[in-house]
């Protein structure tokens, strides 16, 4: 089979959809399918994503509206050329340059691989959008329902994937580990510790989570909570 992922994440941003494409894209290779990776030109997520294998052909872009008919046409071309099965597509831009392309090209079909709800009530989003994808890949249960609440995306195209890593094999034990993340926190023991992991950027949440972080905290000194990530709120979440 091949595929096309399409990102039109910024140029200087990478998270974890980012990274879960290399992740597909390397097993996909490995079991003989070929990929295709199009992003922004001279974007963060192009410069890491060959890195997980050679092999990803890269297409690289200049990306602006959700309709611009010069990126529709580029796509289309390499859908055409690449002989794509399967559009993987992430962001709204993303389903209406990826879906116009597939379905002009009449036989790529289209996935929208969501990471979180994205989906507004309006006219477009409900005119288009169920006319522009075949199915959508999910992590979980309730993001499927949150996906599905506004109608126009039938539930029964709804595929829950819960996203997994690759085994290794661990360094140190749990015990251990758990020893040195208090160690270098300076938390004491017996005390709970309550972790996310995610860009620091509106969608997660974060201002919300501190804040029901720090009502948490001035009830109980028993919990720490450590948020890991980077992102444009980081300075915002440190001085907050």
């Amino acid at each position: 089979m091949n595929l096309l992922f399409l990102n039109s994440i910024e140029k200087e941003t990478y998270g974890g959809m980012e990274e879960w494409i290399g992740l597909i894209a390397d097993g996909l290779i490995g079991k003989g399918h070929s990929v295709t990776v199009a992003g922004r030109n001279k974007s963060e997520f192009l410069r890491r994503i060959i890195k997980f294998n050679e092999n990803i052909d890269l297409f690289p872009m200049d990306i602006s509206g959700d309709f611009n008919p010069v990126t529709v046409s580029e796509l289309r071309s390499k859908i055409g050329k690449n002989k794509i099965d399967l559009v993987v597509v992430n962001f709204n831009k993303d389903v209406r340059l990826g879906g116009l392309a597939a379905k002009l090209g009449g036989k790529a079909r289209v996935i929208w691989s969501v990471g979180l709800d994205i989906t507004k009530d309006s006219f477009v989003h409900r005119y288009l959008t169920p006319k522009l994808i075949n199915g959508v890949i999910v992590p979980s249960n309730a993001l499927a329902d949150q996906i599905a609440k506004f109608g126009y995306i039938n539930r029964d195209i709804i595929k829950v994937i819960p996203i997994g890593l690759s085994e290794k094999e661990n360094q140190i034990d749990k015990e251990t580990a758990q020893k040195e993340l208090r160690k270098k926190y300076n938390i004491p023991d017996g005390r709970k510790i309550a972790i996310t992991v995610g860009r620091f950027v509106d969608q997660k949440g974060h201002k919300i989570l501190l804040d029901a972080a720090t009502k948490i905290i001035n009830k109980s000194d028993e919990i720490t909570f450590l948020l890991i990530g980077d992102g444009p709120l980081r300075n915002d979440i440190l001085n907050g």
